[in-house]
Order: structure tokens, then C-alpha cells, then sequence
């Protein structure tokens, strides 16, 4: 058997093809486009589709020699809106996750309270909950014309496939009308939309096979299987060994996340519950806005280049600079949430050089996540940090976070394929077979953590007034 993975992100449509040993035969990526125009963010699920079948040939291609019976499983961004039409085509381009496009319309306030008791999260203008209210309001043709409602770009891909409209209970727990009791959708939503709701199945279950005609484009004789799969989180939680609860790590690409695995929902509904993979089971998880892209930015900005190297020894040597920086270049999620919050600095002085600057930046960061993770902090009791995404690359940065964090940090080996190896873990899962141990290319373990205490205490004094809206930036300015 072997295994074909995907994965529609918002950057790129990756896909990949593993031997049943979970040796990878091949993988092809192409990157995507999104329509940013004011509080609308779209993608056309077209170029999703177009793009994953020339990765799919391309894999199949290379790895033709090697590939005996095949299935198929994938992830992707999850809390996305696609309406489809009676002829299985979308009748709009897809709203994803960070669209809040709605104006200033607001929920029902009745509908609004019966759901805060049903769903783990705090509702909010990006879930597709609010979106299709508003759709409903406001564009009820459109709504008449739709056959299905589809809320993620995986599940967009598996209908095309197979002609099945399902989804994950990962993927469901984001979008508003997910019932955390019944681990089904919320019947207070269901008499609104007419059963127009995608089935939620387990990620492992087989939910159809690839119809003939696709068959056919990608040049495959044989029946092909397709699992249902995981939404993004998932796959990373899975591709990190992250199968004990209380167990934590991090991912940290342009933005990121810190998840931690749990036998309950967050008390603090600032921070999100996802079902996890065991009913019963939830991935806790704290995004982040400003995490990679911040270290971009800094270094681009301070160090006029993308220079790694230059950026590591700026990072030796400046990491307990006196300059104090938070990170908002984009508002933030989490701990507190706050789309209007920017980014502020202290105690530049004539002296203060650019490599200090770009280290405060990139050491806020750091702070940033122990305060994620300090709001964890009764639901996590892990002694140390996994970390994946293209930020594990930076042996300083590394060193750094173990001893912001105060904790071990491991770093997972060819972190940047996570997700898809937490596809192919999906994959065994549903074998009932055992999972592999996760191979950890590099651990750091914390050394001098004191020197750091009193600027994160006086980072997180400000940070939850900034966050907060409870104090102006003069006043801290001021003292």
C-alpha cells in the first residue's frame, strides 16, 4: 500500500507520496493566491483543485516504480466558507479563516447566548457561523442556490474526489456550529440551513473512493480509497507526537500556534478547543499573529537582509539588551484578543544598535509564547517543548525560547513536512497499527533562564494591558 497525503495551506497546495514504511517516494508543492481587499480574503477552490491534481501527477510520476495499491488523505486550512451549487461547482470563491468581511453585522443576540453554551469557543466574525448568518441576511438567493456547504479546503478537495461532502470534528469545532456535548452539529443551527451541512466522520474513516473520471486525469487504473482526514492542527498535533495529554508544543511558521493536548475544554475561552483525534480528547491551542513574519520583518528592517548568519550572532550577543519590544505588528489572538493593538518599543537610546533592535524583536517573540503558554498552564504539565516550522532552523533562536520557556525544547526532524507526516500517522491510526516514535533532530535544554525573568515579568505586566485595552501605551511610557 502507499499513501498519498495533501495539504491546501494558505501559502501552497503540498502533496506527497509515502511507501507503506512510511518512506517518502516523492512530494511536489505550488503556490497559491489570495485575494486580499479590505476585510476580504478569498482563494478560488479551483486553483486548489487544479493545483493539487498537478502535484498528484507529478508525485505519481516520480514515484511510479514504487507505488502498488494507493490511498489518499489530506489537511488543510481549516474554518474556510465554500458554497456549492447544484452542479458540484462553487458559486463563489472560497471565504477562508481570516475573512471578516461582514460589515457591522451582528448575531442574533438569543441565537448568540443558546450557542456560547454549545460550542468550546468564543464566537467571532471569522467563524463560518457568522458568515452564513450573514449571508442568510443579507444574500438569501445565494444561500437558495446552494446545495452544500462545504468548511474547509481539505473537505473541498475529498468532494471533488469522491462527490462526498464530509468533514472532521477537528475541522467542525472551529466554525461556530459545532455542539461540544454531542460532538455533532448544533441542532439550534441545523433548522437554518436545510441540511445543507457536510457529515462529520472520524479523521481515519474511509469515506468513498476517487471517482473514474479522476481516475482517469491522474492516470490510475486501480481503485483508489480516500480517508476522511484532519484539519491543519490536527495533522501538526499528530506529525509532533503529540498523543499524551498534558503534552505541549509549538509550530511556528509565518504565524504559529501553541497546542496542548487535554481531557477537557480551555476555561479561557480566549484560547480555542479543537477536538482531538479520541472523542473526548481536545487540542487546546493558542494562535499567534505575529511570530515568523515578525522575524522576517526585523530582520529585514535592522539587519537590511536576509542574512541567517548575521541574525544568529545578533542573537548571541544581544539577548539580554536592555530595549524591550512587543511584537504587534498585526494585532494578536491570543492570550487576549485585539485586531487594533501594535507593535511598541523602549529604551532605544543614541547607543542602541541595530543588531539590538532586531534581537528585541525576535526575543519578543519568545515572550510572546511563554505568555500563550503561561495561560496554559492548568491544562499542561509537559516537561518539555516540541517545536516544528521553519523557525526551528535558528539554533539561537532555540536557545533562547528554552530558556524564556524555562522548559527542554525538542525540535522535530524535517519539521517543515509535519503535517504531512502526521498524515501518514493518520493512516496507521486507522490500521490500529502503532505509531512511530518521532525522531527529535535537536534537543536545548534551559541554562540561564534567571537572566530573562524580570523582562518577561515586566513584558507580560504590559502585554495583558496592551492586549486588554486597560492601559495606554503613554502611561507606560510615562514612568
Amino acid at each position: 500500500m502507499s499513501i498519498m497525503t495533501y495539504d491546501i495551506g494558505t501559502s501552497s497546495v503540498k502533496v506527497s507520496i509515502f511507501s507503506n514504511e512510511g518512506t517518502l517516494l516523492s512530494s511536489a508543492s505550488n503556490p497559491l493566491h489570495t485575494k486580499v481587499k479590505g476585510r476580504s480574503v478569498t482563494q478560488d477552490p479551483h486553483e486548489w483543485w487544479n493545483k493539487f491534481l498537478d502535484c498528484a501527477k507529478r508525485c505519481l510520476t516520480e514515484a511510479k516504480r514504487s507505488i502498488d495499491d494507493l490511498i489518499v488523505v489530506g489537511t488543510g486550512q481549516m474554518e474556510d466558507t465554500i458554497l456549492i451549487g447544484s452542479d458540484g461547482n462553487p458559486l463563489r470563491d472560497a471565504i477562508l479563516y481570516s475573512d471578516s468581511n461582514i460589515g457591522n453585522y451582528k448575531l442574533p443576540k438569543d441565537l448568540e447566548d443558546m450557542l456560547q453554551e454549545e460550542t468550546p469557543n468564543e464566537l467571532d466574525d471569522y467563524m463560518p457561523l457568522t458568515k452564513l448568518f450573514f449571508i442568510r441576511a443579507f444574500s438569501p438567493e445565494l444561500l437558495a442556490r446552494t446545495r452544500c456547504i462545504i468548511l474547509g479546503a481539505k473537505d473541498f478537495i475529498n468532494f471533488r474526489l469522491t462527490g462526498i461532502s464530509c468533514t472532521d470534528p477537528t475541522n467542525a469545532t472551529t466554525t461556530g456550529l459545532f455542539n461540544m456535548h454531542s460532538g455533532q452539529w448544533s441542532s439550534t443551527v441545523l433548522k437554518y440551513f436545510n441540511g445543507k451541512f457536510p457529515k462529520i466522520y472520524h479523521p481515519s474513516e474511509q469515506i468513498g473512493a476517487v471517482n473514474k473520471n479522476i481516475l482517469s486525469a491522474l492516470g490510475l487504473k486501480q481503485s483508489v480509497i480516500v480517508l476522511n482526514g484532519i484539519g491543519d492542527v490536527g495533522a501538526v498535533t499528530l506529525g509532533t507526537g503529540t498523543f499524551e495529554v498534558s503534552n505541549s508544543y509549538s509550530y511556528l511558521g509565518t504565524t504559529g500556534w501553541i497546542a496542548t493536548l487535554s481531557n477537557q475544554v480551555s476555561q479561557n475561552r480566549e484560547l480555542f478547543s479543537l477536538a482531538g483525534i479520541h472523542r473526548g480528547e481536545w487540542i487546546v491551542v493558542g494562535p499567534l499573529l505575529n511570530t515568523g513574519n515578525v522575524y522576517d520583518w526585523a530582520m529585514e528592517t535592522f539587519l537590511e537582509a536576509k542574512d541567517y548568519e548575521k541574525a544568529e550572532i545578533a542573537l548571541t550577543r544581544h539577548k539580554l539588551t536592555n530595549v524591550q519590544v512587543w511584537p504587534y505588528l498585526n494585532g494578536e489572538r491570543s492570550p487576549h484578543k485585539n485586531s487594533k493593538v501594535r507593535s511598541m518599543v523602549t529604551r532605544i537610546s543614541q547607543g542602541t544598535t541595530r543588531e539590538e533592535l532586531f534581537t528585541a524583536y525576535v526575543r519578543s517573540i519568545a515572550f510572546a509564547l511563554r505568555h500563550v503558554f503561561d495561560s496554559m498552564e492548568s491544562i499542561s504539565s509537559s516537561a518539555a517543548m516540541r517545536l516544528t516550522g521553519g523557525m526551528a532552523r535558528s539554533q539561537s533562536w532555540c536557545e533562547l525560547l528554552s530558556n524564556v520557556l524555562c522548559k527542554k525544547v525538542e525540535v522535530v526532524k524535517d519539521g517543515i513536512s509535519v503535517a504531512q507526516k502526521g498524515l501518514y500517522n493518520l493512516y496507521l491510526l486507522g490500521k490500529g497499527t502503532k505509531m512511530p516514535s518521532i525522531e527529535i533532530e535537536k534537543t536545548y535544554n534551559p541554562s540561564n533562564y534567571c537572566s530573562f525573568e524580570a523582562l518577561y515579568e515586566e513584558y507580560k505586566f504590559y502585554a495583558n494591558r496592551l492586549l486588554q485595552n486597560q492601559e495606554r501605551v503613554p502611561t507606560y511610557l510615562d514612568q
